[in-house]
């Protein structure tokens, strides 16, 4: 396996759309974070629709309007939209490092072994 390099192209990144990373797996959380990745997750409920692969754009508007800015409230004609745009690199952030994490390879007691992966489905030719 050659060189493997984080994608760092936004709109390719929010052109994914099948998600299996599984931010449950401590290890790969720990990975992502490591990679700076997981910083673009953030914490509390937005960590949580990130974690989440069926958060749609519903959710995610009514999270942006619960949680409205003081003085200054939200343009849901284009701030929103740039920032579900955001949102949607972001998931593809975490699936790019997943398919990463999943390719490196694993030792147990010392012997090279390959981790069960989970069958990636419809994934853009620059993650497979």
């Amino acid at each position: 396996m050659g060189p493997v390099e984080i994608c760092q192209d936004f709109d390719k990144l929010a052109m994914i759309d099948r998600y299996t990373y599984d931010m449950t797996d401590a290890g790969f959380v720990e990975y992502a974070d490591s990679r700076g990745v997981l910083q673009l997750a953030r914490v509390g409920e937005y960590y949580d629709m990130v974690a989440d692969h069926s958060t749609d754009k519903a959710r995610f508007e009514d999270y942006c309007r619960r949680n409205d800015r003081p003085g200054r409230p939200w343009s849901f004609e284009y701030e929103v939209e740039s920032h579900w745009e955001a949102f949607l690199a972001v998931r593809g952030s975490m699936q790019d490092i997943w398919e990463i994490y999943y390719r490196l390879p694993r030792t147990v007691d010392g012997i090279r072994v390959k981790r069960a992966r989970k069958k990636a489905h419809n994934l853009p030719d620059y993650l497979r």
